[in-house]
């Protein structure tokens, strides 16, 4: 297995994939993240496989290949747990929906022990890279079709989503105000994990 930049991040987003458990189609191809195939994938070794996923030629290509795109992301400004799924599997894509990246970025925010607007990567702190604007891109985009309903308000962002968030304008740090995601502040997201996201963005 080669050196991981983002190992911790990669696991998470393996075992929400189902690499774990065997017979899984993201285990049968050696691609945890289960990424779509294309020129990229196909740089790690990947080729065409089921549904058009990527299949890999060993464990070790598969995670290289994910790590790698990961890194893209991060390197993009794009690096708390909302954002990467967004990316990673847009609600907008055929079988998603915005709960449902809701559910996966939870998901992996609780796996790494911060919250879904918290960065990955140790050091850059809350909301970080772009900061509270990006968030509220990202949190729009996702929130725009569902019933999960978002407001702008004196004091910055009100997510209610079976809970409610609010950023700070000065400080933009995430201040739980009820149950649901991001419960016990940055270390503890309640995870409600629905049916895995298929489709990936390749960008």
């Amino acid at each position: 297995m080669p050196t991981l930049l983002f190992s911790e991040l990669d696991k998470a987003i393996a075992k929400y994939e189902g690499y774990y458990t065997p017979g899984t189609l993201a285990q049968r191809q050696f691609n945890p993240g289960n990424i779509i195939n294309s020129k990229f994938a196909e740089s790690y070794g990947g080729v065409t496989g089921e549904r058009g996923f990527a299949k890999f030629p060993n464990e070790a290509a598969g995670f290289a290949a994910q790590d790698a795109l990961l890194g893209r992301y991060i390197k993009q400004g794009v690096d708390t747990p909302l954002e990467i799924i967004n990316k990673w599997t847009p609600p907008t894509a055929e079988g998603n929906s915005p709960q449902g990246t809701m559910d996966y970025a939870a998901f992996i925010a609780k796996n790494l022990g911060i919250g879904i607007l918290d960065s990955v990567v140790p050091g850059m702190g809350t909301v970080a890279s772009g900061g509270k604007q990006a968030a509220e891109a990202v949190a729009t985009e996702i929130m725009e079709s569902t019933t999960v309903r978002l407001a702008i308000v004196g004091l910055g962002l009100v997510f209610v989503a079976g809970g409610v968030f609010m950023f700070k304008s000065v400080r933009t740090e995430v201040i739980n105000a009820g149950s649901g995601y991001a419960t016990g502040g940055a270390a503890g997201v309640a995870a409600s994990v629905g049916t895995s996201l298929r489709k990936k963005a390749m960008k």
